[in-house]
């Protein structure tokens, strides 16, 4: 015979038996000893959940271990928009047309095809070349009033660099640890 918690609670303080209660809906008492169907029995007045000599033995349920970094949406998110970064890395850039070089020596031309750069070139040369730099400093001027700019070129935040100088408008100092960097 089912009959609510609250009937047999009072019974169990009459008895003495009041220190106990069932935890979980759907309880039943079977001949005045408690059968909970859930099989939950804690001290009074607390839950299962986190109770010191707290009793839950009939339903054992293995936890779910907590979503792995790998499986998650933001893992996700992150592997494709580093994928499009090297896409986009790999791709050639288009830093000139033909009309723009037509008025260049035909040496300058070739430097320009073939993305390389060479002392005594002009910066528009340079810039149509290997592109445009990250930084521009103007230098002080040399002892014979020649103008001095300097051209910073980063990639990966600045782990590899390049350094031109120009001189008078013509390149004049290459320092650089970029192995990719095509010079003559």
């Amino acid at each position: 015979m089912i009959e609510t918690i609250d009937k047999y609670h009072e019974q169990d303080k009459r008895m003495g038996q009041g220190d106990f209660f069932v935890a979980g809906a759907g309880a039943t008492f079977s001949q005045g000893l408690p059968t909970p169907r859930c099989g939950k029995i804690a001290p009074r007045p607390s839950p299962c959940r986190g109770v010191e000599g707290a009793r839950c033995d009939l339903e054992r349920q293995e936890a779910e271990p907590p979503p792995s970094f790998f499986s998650s949406p933001f893992f996700a998110v992150l592997l494709l928009v580093l994928q499009v970064a090297l896409l986009l890395s790999c791709t050639r850039e288009i830093r000139y047309t033909e009309d723009e070089i037509r008025g260049f020596s035909p040496e300058a031309k070739e430097h320009i095809r073939n993305g390389e750069i060479a002392f005594f070139m002009a910066p528009e040369e340079v810039r149509f070349a290997i592109g445009s730099p990250t930084d521009i400093w103007v230098l002080p001027p040399t002892s014979d009033g020649k103008e001095r700019v300097q051209w910073i070129y980063k990639k990966w935040g600045g782990a590899i660099t390049t350094n031109l100088v120009f001189v008078g408008n013509r390149l004049m100092e290459i320092t650089s640890n970029d192995q990719n960097l095509k010079r003559r």
